[in-house]
């Protein structure tokens, strides 16, 4: 094809391509099970003064149905959950979301559409467990379950080389300390609130993402 530009070996290809990739795959609704033919972290070739961090691939498995309650909280509203991941530096450190998985119930989901709109959970995996309705409120089966189960697959799999688990709640202690006898990095978030001690001490690093960043950054506002 005339004037259509030429991978040379060694050298990062032009960025046209990838954002043409990238919006391929979007339209497509793919995840990232692909590779990107034209990213060169993909290409076998590492080049000067690149950062090695690059190279390395994180997914995040987000305790959906806690993290629905700190925000409920804070009174926030968030119209598109993946973005504080992406856009919060300390989440990734550069390198590259394979995914990012939701856990939590249909009715927490339906709920949370309407509180924080329908692109709440855009590019997103979301991963359902039962939601049994009593008369106390919607009771959860095997959510927490799902969640462990995916953390320690992936990382016994070496799907991924940092697992990031979002959530407040210290029953995934013992679920972290498995995923680093696969060799696999972890990492806690917490959202609008301090991490707990116990996960703290669980894992190989912490970060946090305040309330103020998410309004400040026009990524959440305040409910009335």
């Amino acid at each position: 094809m005339t004037g259509a530009p030429t991978l040379k070996r060694g050298f990062p290809p032009p960025p046209r391509l990838q954002v043409v990739w990238q919006a391929a795959r979007r339209m497509a609704g793919l995840g990232g099970d692909l590779p990107n033919p034209y990213d060169p972290t993909r290409m076998g070739t590492i080049y000067p003064g690149q950062n090695m961090n690059q190279l390395k691939r994180v997914m995040i498995f987000v305790d959906g149905t806690n993290l629905l309650f700190r925000l409920a909280a804070e009174k926030l509203s968030v119209s598109r959950l993946s973005y504080l991941f992406t856009q919060y530096h300390l989440a990734h450190r550069g390198r590259e979301i394979a995914r990012i998985y939701f856990y939590t119930v249909q009715q927490k989901v339906d709920e949370a559409e309407k509180i924080h709109g329908k692109d709440f959970l855009e590019g997103i995996r979301t991963v359902l467990g039962d939601g049994i309705q009593t008369p106390g409120g919607v009771k959860e089966k095997a959510v927490d379950a799902l969640l462990v189960a995916d953390l320690i697959y992936h990382a016994a799999s070496r799907n991924c080389d940092e697992a990031i688990l979002i959530s407040h709640d210290t029953d995934f202690v013992y679920a972290i300390k498995r995923v680093e006898d696969f060799g696999c990095t972890t990492a806690v978030g917490g959202i609008c609130s301090a991490v707990p001690e116990r996960l703290k001490n669980s894992c190989d690093r912490v970060f946090e993402i305040p309330t103020g960043w998410i309004v400040n950054q026009n990524f959440g506002r305040r409910l009335p």
